[in-house]
């Protein structure tokens, strides 16, 4: 048996916390913490103790999982290019994070799980056909 010589990976670029973290696991952590945050967001508890039935399929599955009605990150992406740092548009991601009553719905997790791949997917194929514009 011929042994290979283990290829090289390419060293990551990691310009934060002393050089211990690249731009995707700073922006990782961020988002992190603020979704965390974001749970325990008062206008989204409340749409909770208001809801009965699923958004999309209206059935009384329980249990119920929030859902922002336009999605927290766009799923056509930024629309301000100029003003990212980590690939984000902050201001506008903090906007559509912590919106009141009127921007959430609650979904069964089926449907929120579907919603989800499939805003995913999208945003996935408009992120393509950007990078292939430059």
């Amino acid at each position: 048996m011929v042994k290979r010589k283990p290829k090289k990976r390419a060293s990551t670029i990691r310009p934060y916390n002393n050089g211990s973290l690249s731009e995707s696991e700073l922006r990782s952590k961020i988002l992190a913490k603020l979704r965390q945050f974001s749970q325990y967001w008062k206008p989204a508890k409340s749409v909770k103790a208001k809801t009965k039935k699923c958004a999309e399929c209206w059935t009384v599955k329980w249990p119920f999982d929030a859902d922002h009605i336009n999605s927290a990150v766009p799923v056509e992406g930024w629309t301000k290019t100029d003003d990212l740092f980590l690939w984000y548009n902050w201001n506008e991601f903090l906007r559509n994070l912590f919106v009141e009553e009127d921007w959430y719905q609650w979904l069964c997790l089926d449907c929120h799980k579907q919603k989800s791949q499939r805003d995913n997917k999208q945003r996935k194929l408009n992120k393509e056909k950007l990078w292939n514009k430059v």
